[in-house]
Formats: structure tokens, sequence, C-alpha cells
């Protein structure tokens, strides 16, 4: 018995440590399997498949690779930790210290096969969190596990459900996965049609860039991102998808106008404002004049170079993670308890 309990440690110790480290891994697909994994780390959360019991008092501890039940804080304390999480971001917006607490909630959160209101409040704030610092990683991770929870038909929606899923419509949408993203719509797509056909602002939003952006029109594309005041939570996104746009069209023009194209046709196309003005200086696209007369582009060699461009800005949410480059994690302070001390 002794036996059978150290081998069930064991393979507890390795489930969660595989888990932690696929979380963390920059390459990988974040939302992939999100289900999957939080259901294998419940499997095998205490020997009998049942969910581990917290046992810790600390209040603020750091994400762990391997916790046990000595490190899991119960609902209780996961609760007030939350509250000092939130209250600690909205008066510092330390990133680096919320994001580490928030990864430790929901660790504690899944080892303990919690999937209630309380579930979805930690990772709608973590999602907002991550987005407004530009941490594509996390909110790839809490997005994904937002689509699963919405999709539990026994949870009650939230308030923010509409918001949440015109994030991660536009996520996708910047990823270019579109097998993800038809996936995505064949679960949601209704309702967030639903939702923007009633008016709901972001949804609305959302659904109308999408179409936009699918249909290359580069300058009603950045009518509507002007004329939207309930966009506020896409913002981080709404740039690198309009970046994207505008790479993919000069990639068509330039294929389908070889060798060369005039410069300021293709300015007039793709960095032309709403209110009518040309951004001389091509709004950051890699344009590359001919040799012999700087009013024509070289077609081949932009089309090159915007392939290149958009390839790696292709895997925001992945590959790229210049972002959190200079992220230093701190020691986190004394832990506190539930009084206080």
């Amino acid at each position: 018995e002794a036996r059978q309990q150290r081998l069930a440690r064991f393979e507890r110790e390795r489930v969660l440590a595989a888990a932690g480290a696929g979380g963390d891994a920059a390459g990988g697909d974040a939302g992939e399997g999100v289900g999957e994994a939080a259901a294998a780390i419940a499997e095998v959360s205490s020997p009998g498949g049942k969910p581990v019991q917290g046992l810790c008092s600390d209040m603020e501890r750091p994400y762990m690779r391997a916790p046990n039940a000595s490190h899991v804080r119960p609902l209780p304390l996961l609760r007030k930790a939350f509250e000092f999480v939130q209250k600690h971001w909205n008066e510092s917006q330390d990133w680096v210290y919320v994001g580490e607490q928030l990864r430790s909630i929901r660790q504690d959160i899944t080892i303990q096969r919690v999937r209630t209101p309380f579930t979805i409040q930690v990772y709608e704030f973590n999602a907002r969190a991550a987005l407004v610092s530009g941490d594509f990683k996390q909110f790839e991770q809490c997005s994904a596990q937002l689509e699963d929870l919405y999709s539990d038909a026994k949870l009650s929606l939230s308030a923010h459900t509409h918001e949440f899923l015109a994030c991660r419509l536009l996520y996708l949408q910047l990823l270019g996965d579109n097998l993800q993203a038809n996936v995505f719509l064949k679960r949601h797509g209704l309702a967030l049609k639903a939702a923007a056909d009633e008016g709901h602002g972001q949804a609305a939003f959302a659904w109308r860039l999408r179409h936009l952006l699918a249909r290359g029109s580069i300058t009603k594309t950045i009518q509507c991102i002007q004329e939207c005041s309930e966009a506020r939570l896409l913002d981080p996104l709404v740039g690198p998808l309009l970046e994207m746009g505008r790479l993919r069209q000069l990639v068509a023009l330039c294929k389908s106008c070889r060798p060369s194209l005039c410069r300021g046709t293709v300015l007039q196309i793709l960095c032309r404002g709403a209110d009518g003005q040309v951004d001389a200086s091509a709004g950051g696209l890699p344009l590359v004049n001919c040799p012999d007369d700087d009013t024509l582009l070289d077609t081949v060699a932009t089309a090159a170079a915007a392939t290149g461009a958009l390839a790696d800005r292709r895997r925001i949410g992945e590959a790229r993670t210049e972002h959190i480059q200079s992220f230093v994690r701190q020691p986190c302070p004394a832990p506190r308890t539930v009084d206080g001390q």
C-alpha cells in the first residue's frame, strides 16, 4: 500500500510538472488542449482520483512546478488572495508581481477542480490584465480556458462573456490559425453575431473588423477603428491586426503588379487615414524602391520583405516573447497569513 501511494505521488508530480512546463513553453500552442490538461491534473490530484484539499494558510505564494496539498490554498483563502491581487493591480499596475500571483491562484483552482463563477472571474481578470500589459502568452492561456468555461452549461454566463469572446476572435484572427478560428466560430459564432446585431459594442466591433480585414479594406478598417469608442480592451490587438492587414494587402498588390509599382499608389491604398491624409512615412511598411527610380517599388523585393514580416508577426501570442524578456521576477513579499501577520 505504501508503495502504491508513493507511485501515485510520483505520477502526480510528473503530470503537474509537465503541465507547468507546457503552460510556460513560448513556442507551444497554449490554448490547445487546455481542458484536457486541466482534466489530467485533476485526475491525479490525489490518490483515488479525488481533488486535493488545500492546506496552505499563506495568502500569497509564487507559482510552483509540482505543489502538494501543503502548498495549495483552500477556496476561502483563494478568494481573499484574489481580492488582494485585484487591489494591488489597481493601485500599482505591477504586472510582474500580479501575474505571478494570478498564475498561482489559477494553479490552486485547477488542482482543486474549482469550476464556479469565481473561476471565470479569476480568468477574466487575468486575461484583461495580461492584455493591458502586452503579455500575449498569458492572455492566450486565459482566453482559451475562458472559451471552455463559457461553453459549460453548468456555469451561468458572465456579464463579460461577449467582451472576452470578441477578444478571442480578434486574437485568433491575429494568429492566422484558420482551423482554430473555425472551431471557435462553430462554438460561439452564433452567440457573438447575435450580440453584435443587438448592439454590443465589443462584439459588433470585432465582428465588423474581422470582415473588413478579410476583404482587405484598409481605409474602412482604419475608419472603423477610429469611430469605435467601446473597444478600449481590444486596443492591444487592434494595432497588430491593422499592421498584418496592411502587410497582406501589400503582398497582394506586389504579386499583381510586376516588376514595379508606383510608390504613391501604394501609399494611397495602404497608408491613407480616415481623414484622407496619407502617411508619407509608409507606416512602417517594408517598401523597397527600384534602384534607378525612387518613385517606383521593386515589387519582387517588397513582396519578399512583406512576406517575411508577416511570418514574423503571425505567431505573436506564441513564438514572440519580446514583451516579457524585460520582465525580471522579483522575490515575493513576505507571505501574508489569514490574520495579516
